[in-house]
């Protein structure tokens, strides 16, 4: 059975056992225990059978600060103790047992010189621990800058869509304006073409009446008159379809603005919900540098 352990960590590491061939041996979950200075200490134990050679090695590993202390244990073959067997003699059992002391021996020996070196290795974390929180510390300021810079683009953005949101609305009411104009003209033609319509019929009614010598010449009147209606309503006619024809690209002018509205409103509110979720980072940033900054300060008392 060997024991393994090591303090003085931060954060968490993990601990795995290896054979002499570099193979994970299958060992019992670890212990891991946070003390009052906020490191951590962690301990296995793993029972070695002679298949596994006379080499192991245990390995304590922080991936996220990339560091890794190792101890390597030599077993000798007489500490480990062979199944029970009626047909050994009593010689046999004396000598074994007298080499088993002697691996017991080898095996505190080695206890203690993996205990030194685990010293060792605390001593060295803790001296290497305030530098490795510094540069965390650096690379957390970077980030929150490069956040912070973000969010100013995203500012300018935004100012940019309100500025295109406000023009498309004053767009869309001045075209509004335009198809009033454009509906009261419609009508207005309307409105005339009915009046001359009505004069027509008139003209008509008082020629169906004319008696006498003054027949013709009122029938060329009429004539003349009915030519200057004519001509009247053939423009307005002209005149109402342009109208509508306006009227009716006005009308998609304005369909086509309000959905440019409608996009770069989505659009501001996606940019509203990324800020908000930068704004996010930004405070888990500060809560991170407050606490490896409070750790500095227990590590320089």
């Amino acid at each position: 059975m060997l024991d393994c352990s090591s303090s003085g960590w931060y954060p968490e590491p993990e601990v795995s056992w290896l054979d002499g061939e570099g193979n994970i041996m299958s060992a019992g979950p670890a212990e891991k225990i946070r003390g009052s200075d906020g490191l951590y200490r962690v301990s296995s134990r793993v029972t070695v059978e002679k298949r596994h050679n006379n080499n192991v090695t245990c390995r304590v590993q922080q991936k996220d600060i990339n560091q890794t202390r190792e101890t390597h244990i030599y077993v000798q073959d007489g500490s480990f103790v062979p199944p029970p067997d009626c047909s050994v003699s009593i010689s046999f059992s004396v000598t074994l047992g007298l080499t088993l002391l002697l691996g017991v021996a080898t095996f505190i020996w080695k206890w203690r010189q993996t205990k030194i070196s685990i010293k060792k290795l605390k001593d060295k974390v803790n001296e290497e621990q305030p530098q490795l929180m510094a540069e965390e510390k650096q690379n957390l300021a970077e980030k929150k800058l490069k956040l912070e810079e973000e969010i100013k683009n995203i500012n300018e953005d935004q100012r940019s869509i309100d500025q295109q949101i406000e023009a498309f609305m004053k767009m869309s009411e001045k075209l509004k304006e335009q198809r009033k104009q454009l509906t009261d003209q419609k009508e207005e033609a309307k409105e005339i073409i009915e009046v001359n319509e009505k004069k027509l019929k008139a003209v008509d009614a008082e020629v169906r009446n004319q008696t006498g010598d003054t027949e013709e010449k009122r029938a060329q009147g009429y004539l003349n008159l009915k030519k200057l209606i004519t001509e009247s309503n053939e423009k307005l006619n002209k005149r109402k379809a342009a109208h509508q024809h306006v009227e009716l690209m006005t009308n998609k002018l304005m369909k086509k603005t309000r959905e440019e509205v409608d996009k770069l409103k989505e659009r501001k509110q996606e940019i509203e919900n990324h800020v908000v979720e930068i704004r996010k980072q930004l405070q888990e940033i500060e809560n991170h540098v407050v606490e490896i900054q409070k750790q500095l300060n227990e590590v320089e008392t």
